[in-house]
């Protein structure tokens, strides 16, 4: 099995206050008939997680951030492991659902970042 990347440990986990955004996935499959309303029924037993959030870092770590994503997450099709962006709590696995937009900047030193993640179960 393989190893899951981990989040550089040279990029900050910083979440901007007021800024996470977490809605449930939706996890149906509707299937038209010819008469009368879609059959509904669920993909999967599971279902996924969408983080929405905002941080902020350095040139430096986000230089890091898009060789990871690039290179180590292979332009973002594999999943890593990072803190929970809220609760800060360790173990969960991600993706990327969009790729990291850098923002404006933040005072002098740090810049803004929108992230949009899929929590895997």
């Amino acid at each position: 099995m393989p190893v899951t990347a981990a989040w550089p440990a040279g990029v900050n986990q910083y979440v901007k206050r007021n800024s996470y955004r977490e809605r449930p996935e939706r996890n149906v499959f509707a299937d038209e008939m010819q008469v009368g309303p879609p059959l509904e029924r669920r993909y999967f037993s599971l279902s996924w997680v969408l983080m929405e959030f905002e941080g902020r870092m350095t040139d430096t770590e986000w230089s890091a951030l898009l060789t990871f994503y690039r290179a180590t997450l292979k332009d973002g099709t594999l999943p890593f492991t990072r803190n929970h962006p809220l609760l800060g709590t360790a173990g969960g696995t991600y993706k990327f659902v969009e790729v990291p937009a850098l923002g404006s900047p933040v005072g002098t030193r740090y810049r803004g970042v929108a992230y949009s993640l899929r929590f895997l179960p």
